[in-house]
């Protein structure tokens, strides 16, 4: 079984610099590698964090390291982001953690609407004298651009604006 070292997208104090080993589960094995973001265990709640190295044994005991949760993103950062990173870490006297969490997105709490082709999906309506809009979660920032640059056009189309 791999075992991935991964930097928790925490606020750590300096003497916490990590990585942290992590067991990539069989499921994940093909997708976790060097500049993954996943979602691992991390005092009793789920957070991000980023993959810098995978290795065949853990740095502890294996029957003491938790397994990744699942992954945050598809995409991996490549190395020369990696070692920004580092380099930002080292040169403001920073935790790895902090410098990470400064750039990895904030994962959602709610899993995202899956399947349909639904780019979104509108929140229940608004109390009564509250919020007279709705709420649209997209799926991503790719959806949310393409949808906003078609309500422009329709409007333009419609002569607003």
């Amino acid at each position: 079984m791999p075992y991935a070292s991964v930097i928790p997208a925490l606020k750590l104090p300096r003497q916490l610099t990590g990585p942290f080993d992590y067991a990539v589960p069989a499921e994940l094995a093909g997708a976790v590698g060097r500049g993954s973001v996943v979602i691992v265990p991390w005092r009793g709640r789920k957070v991000p964090g980023l993959v810098i190295g995978v290795n065949e044994t853990p740095a502890i005991d294996a029957k003491n390291v938790k397994p990744i949760a699942g992954l945050a993103a598809l995409e991996r950062a490549p190395d020369d982001l990696l070692e920004t990173f580092a380099w930002a870490a080292t040169h403001y006297v920073a935790s790895p953690a902090t410098v990470v969490q400064c750039f990895i997105p904030e994962v959602p709490k709610r899993a995202m609407p899956k399947g349909g082709g639904a780019e979104a999906r509108a929140a229940a309506p608004a109390k009564r004298g509250k919020f007279a809009g709705s709420v649209v979660r997209y799926a991503s920032p790719e959806a949310k651009t393409a949808a906003t640059a078609a309500r422009g056009a329709a409007g333009r189309a419609g002569g607003e604006g």
